[in-house]
């Protein structure tokens, strides 16, 4: 029964039933209020859910017809945004579906500039001043929710229009909030400051970033564990079609228990969408970058890849177990040393290499990472499995705590758990 009623409320036309969106949703909420006061009424919105996610998944396996939903604009776009979020937390879909979803969520939200209201939080508080910088926003201490948070604060000062701020942030906001891992950065949502050109993302609060932790830390550090922490990170990332394409020291945060966590989804890509284009901006990240990103011809573009990535943790992980930022004093305009084949050397005496474990066949490793050759590089899963290899069968086991993060959960409202089939 379920399935016919949803079928003669869906036309042949999605992107025609997206624009008359608002009608079918209050024509159904009056049903709604019913259904949810019947013995059965969650076996009814539990079965309308479950076909208003899977027609969604099959419209979009269309390319013309993805496309068309990607280039939706105002209320139509918001409907799309909002039943998308619901859909993938929902469930009943595989995780292709999902991927496919998620990327369309993404690619909607970044062209529309706006995020799901699911993602939209309320009463963050936060410092005035920052403890942290980047390129894409201040980080300040905040609190959400009875507990500590970092506020990355995003301002139109730092990109070019309010226009490019809302779809960065959007982007960001959106590839961040469906990345959940052990070693991947909690994400809680968006805050917009009232009376301010500012947007707020909200994520949880680390104790500092690789970098200095590395500084702080001294000669001993346990650069095994910590590389593996980046690695399973970056494994599971892969899997789910993303590349970072901005790793460095400074974009992976470790926790009070001294884990590591991968941050910063600014530029974070889709396999299949992540293109650079050649210009200045790039600078900050330029030694990290992989050298095939790079052409001297200043009108063509590459695209960031999965072997990108290892390039990049190939370094991170010469960060580690050096202690020495690559390419320390060189200056390069325009192209990184590594452009012209050029690599850190193995480092000397006076650096906390050897305390930190940094074993010929460790090395080895690093080298095999930053290859020249994309295709010469290990994958983020044999990276895995080489780390995994290399902790000492006779150390005790993992003594980290787990780190343990209050995030809200879903709260299945007569809201939230109609949303997807009200608007269809």
């Amino acid at each position: 029964m379920a399935r016919g009623w949803h079928m003669l409320i869906t036309p042949h036309d999605p992107i025609g039933l997206l624009r008359n969106a608002q009608h079918v949703r209050f024509t159904l909420q009056k049903y709604l209020e019913h259904i949810l006061t019947c013995d059965y009424g969650g076996t009814i919105v539990k079965d309308l859910s479950f076909w208003d996610t899977r027609s969604l998944c099959a419209m979009l396996t269309s390319h013309p017809t993805a496309n068309a939903v990607i280039q939706c604009t105002g209320e139509v776009a918001r409907n799309l945004i909002n039943l998308l979020q619901a859909c993938i937390d929902n469930g009943h879909i595989s995780a292709g579906s999902k991927q496919r979803l998620v990327r369309t969520l993404i690619k909607l939200s970044k062209a529309s500039q706006m995020v799901p209201r699911a993602l939209l939080l309320n009463d963050v508080y936060f410092h005035t001043e920052p403890f942290a910088y980047g390129g894409f926003g201040d980080v300040h201490r905040g609190v959400w929710n009875e507990q500590e948070v970092a506020v990355k604060i995003v301002k139109v000062k730092k990109l070019k229009t309010i226009q490019q701020l809302a779809a960065e942030a959007a982007h960001e906001a959106v590839t961040h909030r469906h990345l959940e891992h052990l070693n991947i950065t909690p994400f809680y949502g968006v805050f917009y400051e009232d009376n301010s050109q500012a947007v707020c993302l909200v994520s949880a609060l680390m104790r500092s970033n690789l970098q200095d932790f590395l500084h702080a830390k001294g000669d001993y550090v346990d650069c095994i564990r910590l590389a593996l922490d980046v690695a399973q990170g970056l494994e599971y990332l892969h899997q789910e079609n993303i590349v970072h394409s901005d790793l460095k020291s400074m974009n992976v945060l470790v926790s009070a228990n001294e884990r590591a966590f991968l941050a910063d989804f600014g530029i974070a890509k889709s396999v299949d969408t992540g293109t650079y284009k050649q210009t200045t901006e790039l600078n900050g990240t330029l030694y990290w970058m992989a050298p095939e990103l790079f052409t001297e011809n200043e009108s063509s573009s590459a695209h960031a890849t999965k072997a990108s990535d290892i390039f990049a943790f190939g370094l991170v992980c010469y960060e580690m177990f050096s202690g020495l930022t690559p390419f320390d004093g060189v200056v390069s305009i325009g192209f990184p040393p590594s452009y012209r084949g050029k690599r850190p050397p193995f480092p000397g005496d006076g650096t906390p290499a050897e305390a930190r474990g940094l074993h010929p066949y460790i090395w080895e490793h690093i080298e095999e990472c930053w290859a020249q050759d994309p295709n010469d590089r290990p994958s983020a899963e044999q990276a895995v499995q080489f780390y995994l290899g290399e902790l000492d069968p006779r150390a005790p086991p993992d003594s980290r705590n787990v780190d343990v993060f209050n995030s809200p959960a879903l709260i299945p409202t007569p809201e939230n758990i109609a949303w997807s089939f009200m608007v269809w």
